[in-house]
């Protein structure tokens, strides 16, 4: 019977020090120790607008505003990473899809910084770039104001915070944001010519107003190839970076100013590439070029002609029988184009 009262009152000693000790634990990391917590209480998909400015660095506000539609039903992550957005002004251009939701990611994403006081605010230089962001959560609608000072002797910046013209906040932050809204206006420029990923094309028509025209259908990683509903067999690797480098085409110039129907009809073009993707999507692109000098390129998709770099005219004019190689008959890994190339211009 002793043995049996030892051994309960043994086991009731245990808890009790394990649960004082747990309960010891928790308090001081709820007293001392700070949570990690979103200083700005936003999620990427609700952002509506960019507003921002760097007076050191020459430029003038430039406001980034989303102009596509969610889609009902898509999880809001995705819907993030598809949005598109404009850049305000006359004309109103489109603004680089990676570097716009990457600054609004940002934002929503500045955890547990150091808080200060305005005195260190003013010593590190004061504000010398600004954002604003505007989100709207269901009818709510908000604002947050952010200024950044210099570089402080740590490295990091000053962040003075505002919401809603609310008494400022002041932290010390890393300077990543600050140094991305500090970026020329003209980086923020969408330059790309496509907008679908090479992942998301499951057909592309090439025809040349001079030379063998044809089609690819995906099969799997890689394509099949067809000539007048004649197949050809199934591409080669040369057939996946043949659709890669037109995803991955940059212009060296955009330009609004000089769009007419002249210059983008399809019909007039030397080539011209259709590609049709996800959910019935089709871009049709258009090249037209001589034996010197740039190419002019337009997409049905985009408002705007891309002046393409000259290099790029070996690519476009790949040999069909290129891309039927010695590995036909099974399909390519889908490599991704080299992220710079002279296709991409400088």
């Amino acid at each position: 019977m002793a043995k049996k009262i030892a051994i309960i009152l043994f086991v009731f000693v245990g808890f009790y020090m394990a649960a004082h000790y747990y309960i010891r634990w928790k308090n001081t990391v709820t007293d001392n120790v700070t949570k990690v917590k979103k200083i700005i209480p936003c999620e990427p998909n609700d952002v509506t607008s960019i507003r921002f400015s760097s007076p050191q660095s020459g430029k003038e506000e430039l406001e980034i505003v989303r102009s596509d539609t969610k889609a009902s039903g898509m999880p809001a992550v995705l819907q993030f990473e598809l949005s598109e957005w404009k850049i305000s002004g006359n004309p109103q251009r489109e603004a680089d899809q990676v570097l716009s939701t990457g600054i609004v990611a940002k934002i929503c994403e500045i955890y547990d910084p150091i808080p200060t006081k305005e005195d260190e605010f003013q010593q590190a230089g004061g504000a010398k770039s600004k954002i604003s962001a505007k989100m709207k959560v269901g009818e709510t609608e908000s604002q947050w104001t952010l200024e950044f000072s210099d570089l402080t002797k740590d490295r990091l910046v000053v962040m003075k915070i505002n919401e809603n013209n609310e008494s400022p906040k002041y932290f010390k932050t890393a300077a990543k944001l600050a140094q991305l809204i500090s970026l020329p206006s003209k980086d923020f420029v969408n330059t790309r010519l496509m907008r679908m990923s090479s992942d998301s094309i499951n057909r592309v028509s090439v025809h040349f107003t001079r030379g063998e025209s044809f089609q690819m259908e995906r099969n799997g990683e890689g394509w099949d190839l067809k000539q007048a509903d004649k197949a050809l067999g199934a591409g080669n690797e040369e057939s996946v970076k043949f659709v890669n480098r037109f995803t991955t085409l940059r212009a060296t110039k955009v330009s609004y100013e000089e769009l007419n129907p002249n210059l983008c009809d399809p019909d007039k073009a030397r080539v011209r590439v259709q590609m049709e993707g996800l959910n019935q999507q089709i871009e049709l692109l258009s090249f037209d070029y001589t034996k010197t000098g740039d190419i002019k390129a337009c997409n049905s998709q985009r408002v705007a002609i891309f002046t393409i770099h000259r290099d790029f005219v070996k690519f476009l004019e790949t040999p069909l029988k290129k891309m039927i190689g010695s590995n036909s008959g099974k399909a390519a890994p889908n490599t991704a184009a080299p992220k710079q190339n002279a296709n991409q211009g400088p």
